[in-house]
């Protein structure tokens, strides 16, 4: 197992870097794993003086057991939107594979051909998408669950609540369903790497 980082170069800059590094460093805290800061800033250090051009890139840095850093990037696309399923989360997944991103996202595995799937559990409430956190607008405000302890907080969900952009509201998966079948709501992938993206639900039936 390993811990996982995914960032964005923009610029040959990474936006909301403080956070990143304070979620792996607390990754590493819960999973009682050698982390050292100076080690991470020199990791992202090195990619950013690798690149010579001002395209939006992908940075994944994973930490393993022994406190070991890995990097790879590569050149990303933007993304016009996304198409979502959207199925309950198996109650049984252990809570730290739901508020830590890791090498362990079997959890998080669909067999639909869409891009993402948009998970709620077993009280209906909404949780996340399987690759970042979900942001619904309604009458002009856009919300986004309330962390519970039962997803991944993600930094670009963090960033947005800090800034005042996004506020805190839970959603059932049935109200979200029928609020689109009444184009009342839009909904929105969130993740710092894509920042924020359209999503179309596919709804079923």
């Amino acid at each position: 197992m390993h811990v996982i980082e995914t960032m964005r170069i923009e610029d040959k800059h990474i936006p909301r870097f403080d956070l990143h590094q304070r979620r792996i460093r607390q990754a590493a805290h819960y999973f009682d794993i050698p982390f050292q800061e100076e080690a991470f800033q020199s990791e992202v250090e090195a990619v950013l003086n690798q690149i010579q051009d001002d395209a939006i890139y992908r940075l994944k840095v994973t930490l393993d057991q022994d406190g070991r850093l890995e990097s790879a990037f590569q050149r990303m696309q933007p993304t016009a939107y996304l198409t979502a399923t959207y199925g309950e989360l198996n109650e049984n997944v252990a809570s730290w594979k739901r508020t830590y991103k890791t090498s362990e996202r079997a959890h998080l595995a669909f067999d639909q051909p869409t891009d993402l799937i948009l998970l709620y559990d077993a009280n209906d409430k909404v949780l996340e998408f399987n690759i970042g956190n979900v942001a619904i607008e309604e009458d002009q405000n856009v919300y986004t669950p309330v962390y519970e302890g039962d997803f991944l907080n993600g930094c670009m969900r963090q960033a947005l609540l800090n800034d005042k952009k996004i506020t805190e509201r839970n959603y059932t998966i049935t109200e979200i369903i029928d609020k689109i079948k009444q184009h009342k709501v839009k909904l929105y992938m969130l993740n710092s790497l894509r920042e924020m993206v359209d999503v179309k639900l596919e709804l079923k039936g």
